[in-house]
């Protein structure tokens, strides 16, 4: 399923992080990159260049939501995982979900795939499927 795809993880928790990389190496995911929290993401030059990340929900008043917001603008395809009813998302952009924590194997990956699918929806010429846009 995610093959040649570049994952990130946005997960405060170590556990989590580890259980959702268990996730998805099993659907073939390789190429990962974690992160504790928006901030320590923000300080690597590495926005953009993901098709997929898996994400705690920006933290209301901080720069979570500029970093998320541009994860969202170069067509990551996007996935929260919260333990809150409704995460507050800045500019709701079409290429994510939400999961709640928590979640079975199945309730991630089928989110997974839903957001790589509207992400590819949301970013191709004339919605056309092609894969996120990098």
């Amino acid at each position: 399923m995610f093959t040649d795809f570049r994952l990130l993880i946005v997960e405060d928790e170590t556990l989590i992080a580890l259980d959702i990389q268990r996730v998805v190496a099993r659907a073939n995911a390789k190429n990962t990159v974690f992160a504790r929290n928006f901030k320590e993401f923000s300080e690597q030059p590495q926005i953009g260049r993901f098709d997929l990340a898996i994400v705690n929900p920006p933290r209301p008043g901080t720069p979570d939501g500029r970093v998320f917001d541009q994860l969202a603008v170069a067509g990551t395809a996007i996935v929260i995982c919260t333990a809150a009813l409704l995460p507050q998302v800045s500019g709701d952009p079409p290429n994510h979900e939400t999961v709640a924590k928590p979640f079975s194997d199945g309730e991630l990956l089928a989110a997974c795939a839903r957001a790589l699918a509207r992400a590819r929806l949301s970013f191709s010429p004339k919605g056309q499927e092609e894969g996120p846009h990098l």
